[in-house]
């Protein structure tokens, strides 16, 4: 029999996972079933009252021009992790406000937007998808789109003066005719998300400036006086988790109920893996989940070692953006993702914690194994490549069941029994990446 029982969102599929080895206590269901902050462990996700670790893929909602179509198709390829970008200044797609006199009327959204957005929701809803979605992108006010954004005033009757680089400081500069439009954009979408209970918030998304926090903090106080349950968010893009800025964002919990640290992605190996182990211990006083949406698919190697390298350094959830979108994307992520659901019904990520400093790992390289683990009860060392290091057990007594996963095959080896009291040798054998499992007998 299985010793507890998760629920575990893999993109590929919402499973009732059970893992096989691990944890002694069952997993008790929460009643509140709203995708939220597990209140049993608050560093993850929960959905239906039970700890997630969605895994899944990002996408423009401009991409997502038949719902409905869209959100089936997903559901049956077994993903249930969606992020959304709700990019409004793609010229091929409809626009969240009413065109009149060939200008945008800030004051009149449009009906086309908001039913095909209406659509998303509720057959994201119906197919258990988990629902991220992204507001006010970077992308939206960089040069070229920027010409084709609402926003610009001289693409609306309403704004009469805005630029692009002052979007994120509407606070600071005390533009309030914008700033009371973004805020109405806001909660139009608090309204429209209000009934469901499967989706996340994200307000700012990628921001440049240091100014942002000043706007983030008050949009998010303008969504919560429509919508309190929902969690938000929000992130920066071109600064790394050392800077002032970035920092006072740890900071903010009681705006924001996860963090968004796709910022990293910039960094590599090590850096990578110490980035996240700082923004991990930083929110340590008030732990919550942090999340990696949007690692770019160039290939599928290079995304599989971030994600595994990710969920290793503590994060709750990942999403992969598929770089060159089209209706197969999701194909293209899928044996990723089928690795991590492999992993994550034999391993229980939930009670286990991050070795950030590789403490426990000797005779270790840096980015040659990274360790995730359940004093005493599991120990999971993920190699990026093929490699060798030992294992600390000495002060752990009792026999371990070791199998090791090829994480580019998803295939698992052949069981062994090791002891503890002991270094224990640890070996790595795939050069294209492998998890070694140790479980307690």
């Amino acid at each position: 029999m299985n010793r507890f029982q998760s629920l575990i969102l893999i993109s590929v599929i919402l499973i009732s996972s059970s893992c096989k080895m691990n944890s002694k206590k069952a997993i008790v269901a929460d009643a509140d079933t709203s995708f939220s902050i597990s209140k049993l462990h608050p560093r993850y996700l929960q959905y239906k009252g039970i700890p997630v670790f969605p895994a899944g893929i990002s996408v423009n909602f401009s991409n997502i021009i038949q719902p409905k179509l869209f959100c089936e198709s997903i559901a049956r390829r077994d993903i249930h992790y969606l992020v959304v970008n709700l990019n409004m200044a793609d010229s091929s797609i409809d626009k969240p406000y009413q065109v009149i006199n060939t200008k945008f009327n800030l004051d009149s959204f449009s009906s086309n937007y908001w039913n095909r957005l209406n659509t998303l929701l509720s057959y994201s809803s119906k197919n258990k998808i988990m629902l991220q979605l992204n507001l006010f992108l970077v992308s939206d006010v960089t040069i070229n789109s920027w010409a084709n954004n609402p926003f610009n005033p001289k693409n609306n009757s309403n704004i009469l003066k805005l630029n692009s680089s002052d979007f994120y400081n509407t606070i600071e500069l005390s533009d309030s005719i914008t700033f009371n439009y973004q805020k109405q954009f806001v909660q139009k979408i608090a309204e429209v998300v209000k009934p469901y209970d499967n989706i996340i918030c994200q307000l700012l998304t990628d921001v440049p400036t240091d100014a942002t926090l000043q706007l983030g903090e008050k949009l998010a106080q303008a969504f919560k006086d429509i919508s309190k349950a929902v969690p938000l968010s929000m992130n920066y893009k071109f600064m790394t988790i050392y800077d002032e800025q970035f920092m006072s964002l740890m900071n903010a919990s009681g705006s924001f109920s996860f963090l968004d640290i796709s910022a990293n992605v910039s960094a590599e190996n090590q850096e990578y893996n110490d980035n996240f182990g700082f923004a991990y211990h930083f929110i340590s006083d008030k732990p919550r989940p942090v999340i990696v949406t949007s690692l770019p698919y160039l290939n599928e190697r290079n995304t599989l070692i971030q994600s595994c390298q990710s969920l290793f350094a503590g994060a709750a959830s990942v999403s992969i953006f598929p770089v060159f979108y089209d209706m197969n994307a999701s194909d293209k992520v899928q044996n990723v993702l089928k690795t991590l659901k492999s992993f994550l019904t034999e391993y229980d990520v939930f009670s286990g914690i991050p070795d950030t400093q590789s403490k426990l790992l000797k005779e270790r390289d840096d980015n040659e194994a990274y360790l995730h683990y359940i004093k005493d009860e599991q120990y999971a060392v993920f190699f990026p490549a093929s490699g060798e290091v030992k294992l600390d057990l000495t002060e752990i007594k009792g026999k371990f069941i070791l199998r090791s996963l090829d994480i580019s095959k998803g295939i698992w080896s052949e069981s062994i029994v090791v002891k503890g009291k002991q270094l224990v040798l640890i070996t790595g054998k795939c050069d294209g990446g492998s998890i070694v499992l140790l479980s307690k007998k």
